[in-house]
């Protein structure tokens, strides 16, 4: 995973975990790119949930055309008060419901 917010998150403990579960490689690949793009999607909706429409537009032309990180991260904290910790708390959240889940399943097993 290689996204403008990727320097505030990590997943490898999550990745971790999944490991230690009776799954197959091809169901573990699953599950982490559903967590991936669970991630995205929740980032995504929190940004416009925070944005103007007109930087709505904006930030849509940029992730079609900037490879510059900073520069959308740079975008983003101009127009969102803590925008930078807001989306790692948005994600935190997400990433403790994901080992909740992680260890029901262990429980389960």
């Amino acid at each position: 995973m290689s996204y403008f917010y990727s320097h505030l998150i990590n997943i490898e403990p999550v990745l971790v975990k999944l490991e230690g579960l009776d799954l197959s490689e091809e169901q573990r690949e699953h599950l982490a790119k559903l967590l991936d793009a669970t991630i995205e999607s929740t980032v995504l909706d929190f940004i416009f949930s925070q944005l103007k429409q007109d930087e709505k537009e904006i930030f849509v032309e940029m992730l079609k055309t900037t490879s510059d990180k900073g520069e959308m991260m740079e975008f983003l904290t101009v127009r969102i008060d803590n925008a930078q910790q807001q989306i790692y708390h948005t994600v935190d959240k997400l990433i403790e419901e994901f080992n909740k889940d992680i260890e029901e399943i262990r429980c389960h097993e």
